[in-house]
């Protein structure tokens, strides 16, 4: 995955239960830092009821998916 990307929650990221805050909303790559933060290096910004950004690990996101 790299910056831009948009992506929501993998079935591994809608199990941990941090992350009830943005489930069934999407976001965006807007970061990755290999350096401070080793297992969870995605930076993304959610969207949806409100803005929030949230650190992530690999397991916890996937691609987005357009519904039409």
């Amino acid at each position: 995955m790299k910056v831009g990307d948009l992506v929501e929650l993998s079935s591994a990221g809608k199990k941990i239960q941090q992350n009830s805050c943005v489930y069934g909303r999407f976001g965006m790559i807007i970061g990755i830092n290999t350096t401070s933060h080793d297992d969870y290096p995605y930076e993304i910004e959610w969207y949806g009821k409100g803005r929030s950004k949230l650190i992530m690990a690999r397991r916890e996101i996937k691609h987005y998916k357009v519904k039409v």
